[in-house]
Protein backbone atom coordinates (compact mmCIF):
# COMPACT_ATOMS: atom_id res chain seq x y z
CA UNK A 1 0.00 0.00 0.00
CA UNK A 2 1.12 3.52 -0.59
CA UNK A 3 1.59 5.63 2.04
CA UNK A 4 1.62 9.59 1.88
CA UNK A 5 5.42 9.09 3.48
CA UNK A 6 5.88 6.92 0.02
CA UNK A 7 4.98 8.47 -2.18
CA UNK A 8 6.77 11.64 -0.97
CA UNK A 9 9.71 10.10 -1.09
CA UNK A 10 9.50 8.21 -5.09
CA UNK A 11 8.49 11.45 -6.03
CA UNK A 12 11.14 13.26 -4.81
CA UNK A 13 13.46 10.53 -5.82
CA UNK A 14 11.77 10.92 -9.63
CA UNK A 15 12.98 14.82 -9.37
CA UNK A 16 16.34 14.33 -8.33
CA UNK A 17 16.45 11.73 -11.32
CA UNK A 18 14.93 14.12 -13.82
CA UNK A 19 16.82 16.81 -12.43
CA UNK A 20 20.20 14.66 -12.65
CA UNK A 21 18.70 14.05 -16.13
CA UNK A 22 18.57 17.62 -17.44
CA UNK A 23 22.16 18.36 -15.84
CA UNK A 24 23.74 15.19 -17.69
CA UNK A 25 21.86 16.17 -21.20
CA UNK A 26 22.96 19.69 -20.77
CA UNK A 27 27.06 18.55 -20.19
CA UNK A 28 26.43 15.93 -23.11
CA UNK A 29 25.61 18.93 -25.67
CA UNK A 30 28.54 20.96 -24.26
CA UNK A 31 31.16 18.01 -24.61
CA UNK A 32 29.61 17.05 -27.86
CA UNK A 33 30.05 20.54 -29.58
CA UNK A 34 33.16 21.29 -28.99
CA UNK A 35 34.70 18.14 -30.78
CA UNK A 36 32.33 18.82 -33.38
CA UNK A 37 33.11 22.80 -34.15
CA UNK A 38 37.21 21.83 -33.89
CA UNK A 39 36.78 19.46 -36.63
CA UNK A 40 34.32 21.48 -38.60
CA UNK A 41 36.98 24.32 -38.84
CA UNK A 42 40.13 21.92 -39.49
CA UNK A 43 38.30 20.28 -42.76
CA UNK A 44 37.74 24.24 -43.88
CA UNK A 45 40.94 24.54 -43.18
CA UNK A 46 42.72 21.23 -44.38
CA UNK A 47 40.23 21.96 -47.62
CA UNK A 48 41.58 25.81 -47.95
CA UNK A 49 45.07 24.42 -47.60
CA UNK A 50 44.63 21.98 -50.24
CA UNK A 51 43.25 24.65 -52.98
CA UNK A 52 46.13 26.80 -52.15
CA UNK A 53 48.71 23.98 -52.70
CA UNK A 54 49.61 23.78 -49.10
CA UNK A 55 49.68 19.94 -48.14
CA UNK A 56 52.22 20.20 -44.81
CA UNK A 57 49.14 22.58 -43.72
CA UNK A 58 46.19 20.32 -44.81
CA UNK A 59 48.10 17.38 -43.64
CA UNK A 60 48.69 19.18 -40.12
CA UNK A 61 45.28 20.00 -40.01
CA UNK A 62 43.77 16.23 -41.36
CA UNK A 63 45.94 15.15 -38.30
CA UNK A 64 43.87 17.83 -35.45
CA UNK A 65 40.62 16.42 -37.56
CA UNK A 66 41.47 12.71 -36.82
CA UNK A 67 42.68 12.83 -33.33
CA UNK A 68 39.80 15.39 -31.96
CA UNK A 69 37.40 12.58 -33.95
CA UNK A 70 39.32 9.94 -31.44
CA UNK A 71 38.24 11.71 -28.65
CA UNK A 72 34.91 11.96 -30.03
CA UNK A 73 34.66 8.37 -30.39
CA UNK A 74 36.00 7.98 -26.51
CA UNK A 75 33.15 10.25 -25.25
CA UNK A 76 30.76 8.54 -27.26
CA UNK A 77 32.04 4.92 -25.46
CA UNK A 78 32.55 6.52 -21.97
CA UNK A 79 28.32 7.61 -22.18
CA UNK A 80 27.40 4.30 -23.48
CA UNK A 81 29.72 2.13 -20.94
CA UNK A 82 27.67 4.80 -18.14
CA UNK A 83 24.23 4.44 -19.28
CA UNK A 84 24.29 0.50 -19.63
CA UNK A 85 26.08 0.52 -16.17
CA UNK A 86 22.22 0.74 -14.66
CA UNK A 87 21.24 -2.07 -17.15
CA UNK A 88 24.26 -4.88 -16.67
CA UNK A 89 22.66 -8.17 -15.73
CA UNK A 90 24.00 -8.79 -12.37
CA UNK A 91 25.40 -12.75 -12.36
CA UNK A 92 27.64 -13.26 -9.58
CA UNK A 93 30.73 -15.24 -9.41
CA UNK A 94 33.76 -16.30 -7.83
CA UNK A 95 36.48 -14.14 -8.73
CA UNK A 96 40.25 -13.79 -7.82
CA UNK A 97 40.53 -10.01 -7.53
CA UNK A 98 43.98 -10.34 -7.76
CA UNK A 99 44.05 -11.37 -11.00
CA UNK A 100 41.29 -9.03 -12.22
CA UNK A 101 43.32 -5.85 -10.78
CA UNK A 102 46.21 -7.14 -12.79
CA UNK A 103 44.63 -7.44 -15.41
CA UNK A 104 43.24 -3.94 -14.95
CA UNK A 105 46.57 -3.25 -14.36
CA UNK A 106 47.60 -4.22 -17.93
CA UNK A 107 44.22 -2.12 -19.63
CA UNK A 108 44.83 0.92 -18.08
CA UNK A 109 48.70 1.18 -18.61
CA UNK A 110 47.63 0.19 -22.44
CA UNK A 111 45.07 2.27 -22.90
CA UNK A 112 46.98 5.88 -20.98
CA UNK A 113 50.68 4.45 -22.63
CA UNK A 114 51.60 5.50 -19.22
CA UNK A 115 55.89 6.18 -19.26
CA UNK A 116 57.93 2.97 -18.53
CA UNK A 117 59.12 4.51 -14.95
CA UNK A 118 55.71 4.49 -13.16
CA UNK A 119 55.38 1.50 -10.40
CA UNK A 120 52.48 -0.06 -9.79
CA UNK A 121 52.33 -1.74 -6.34
CA UNK A 122 49.80 -4.68 -6.41
CA UNK A 123 49.15 -6.58 -2.77
CA UNK A 124 47.20 -9.71 -2.61
CA UNK A 125 43.54 -8.86 -2.36
CA UNK A 126 40.91 -11.37 -1.19
CA UNK A 127 38.72 -13.68 -3.46
CA UNK A 128 34.94 -12.85 -3.30
CA UNK A 129 31.91 -13.03 -5.53
CA UNK A 130 30.94 -10.30 -8.25
CA UNK A 131 30.22 -9.41 -11.96
CA UNK A 132 33.79 -9.57 -13.31
CA UNK A 133 33.28 -7.51 -16.20
CA UNK A 134 31.79 -4.48 -14.16
CA UNK A 135 34.65 -5.13 -11.17
CA UNK A 136 37.35 -5.14 -13.86
CA UNK A 137 35.83 -1.95 -14.97
CA UNK A 138 36.06 -0.47 -11.84
CA UNK A 139 39.22 -1.24 -11.45
CA UNK A 140 40.51 0.15 -15.16
CA UNK A 141 39.09 3.28 -14.15
CA UNK A 142 40.80 4.00 -10.79
CA UNK A 143 43.78 2.42 -11.61
CA UNK A 144 43.78 4.87 -14.82
CA UNK A 145 43.00 7.78 -13.06
CA UNK A 146 46.23 7.07 -10.57
CA UNK A 147 48.30 6.77 -13.42
CA UNK A 148 46.56 10.01 -14.80
CA UNK A 149 46.97 12.02 -12.05
CA UNK A 150 50.51 11.07 -10.81
CA UNK A 151 51.87 11.24 -14.50
CA UNK A 152 53.50 14.73 -13.40
CA UNK A 153 55.47 13.80 -10.48
CA UNK A 154 58.94 12.59 -10.53
CA UNK A 155 58.52 9.21 -9.17
CA UNK A 156 54.81 8.00 -10.11
CA UNK A 157 53.61 5.14 -7.51
CA UNK A 158 50.42 3.50 -7.56
CA UNK A 159 49.23 1.01 -5.24
CA UNK A 160 46.54 -1.34 -5.26
CA UNK A 161 45.35 -3.16 -1.54
CA UNK A 162 43.30 -4.03 0.80
CA UNK A 163 43.03 -2.70 4.62
CA UNK A 164 40.17 -3.43 7.30
CA UNK A 165 37.27 -1.66 8.10
CA UNK A 166 35.46 -2.69 11.12
CA UNK A 167 36.44 -5.68 10.36
CA UNK A 168 35.22 -5.62 6.86
CA UNK A 169 37.94 -5.68 3.62
CA UNK A 170 38.17 -2.98 1.85
CA UNK A 171 40.37 -2.03 -1.30
CA UNK A 172 41.77 0.83 -2.44
CA UNK A 173 43.21 2.11 -5.34
CA UNK A 174 46.04 4.89 -3.90
CA UNK A 175 48.68 7.57 -5.80
CA UNK A 176 51.21 10.54 -4.97
CA UNK A 177 49.94 12.45 -7.52
CA UNK A 178 48.59 15.95 -7.54
CA UNK A 179 45.50 15.11 -5.12
CA UNK A 180 42.27 16.85 -4.45
CA UNK A 181 40.93 19.14 -1.89
CA UNK A 182 38.93 16.66 0.95
CA UNK A 183 35.98 18.68 0.70
CA UNK A 184 34.83 18.30 -2.51
CA UNK A 185 35.28 14.59 -2.72
CA UNK A 186 32.10 13.83 -3.39
CA UNK A 187 32.11 16.29 -6.47
CA UNK A 188 34.19 13.54 -7.97
CA UNK A 189 32.07 11.19 -9.13
CA UNK A 190 29.38 13.44 -10.50
CA UNK A 191 28.65 13.25 -14.28
CA UNK A 192 31.67 16.08 -16.42
CA UNK A 193 32.62 17.41 -12.74
CA UNK A 194 36.03 17.41 -12.94
CA UNK A 195 38.76 18.90 -10.36
CA UNK A 196 41.65 19.55 -12.23
CA UNK A 197 41.18 20.16 -16.40
CA UNK A 198 44.66 21.88 -16.81
CA UNK A 199 47.27 19.61 -17.95
CA UNK A 200 45.07 16.18 -17.59
CA UNK A 201 42.82 14.74 -20.16
CA UNK A 202 39.37 13.38 -19.93
CA UNK A 203 35.50 13.74 -19.56
CA UNK A 204 35.17 13.43 -16.33
CA UNK A 205 32.51 10.01 -16.38
CA UNK A 206 34.80 7.81 -15.39
CA UNK A 207 34.58 7.70 -11.34
CA UNK A 208 30.67 8.40 -12.26
CA UNK A 209 31.01 5.23 -13.98
CA UNK A 210 32.56 3.65 -11.04
CA UNK A 211 29.87 4.63 -8.74
CA UNK A 212 26.98 3.38 -10.27
CA UNK A 213 28.62 0.65 -10.84
CA UNK A 214 29.45 0.04 -7.11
Amino acid sequence: MLTPCLIENREAALHERLDTLASFNRHVAHDLRGPLVTMAAAAERAQQSLNSGDTEAALRMLGLLAGRAQDLGRLVTDLLALAEADEAPLHPEPLDLTRLARDAIDDALAALRAPARVEVSLQALPHTSGVAVLLKQVFVNLIGNALKYSSHTDHPLVEIGVTQQSGEPVIFVRDNGIGFDATQASDLFKPFCRLHCDGFAGHGIGLSLVRRIV
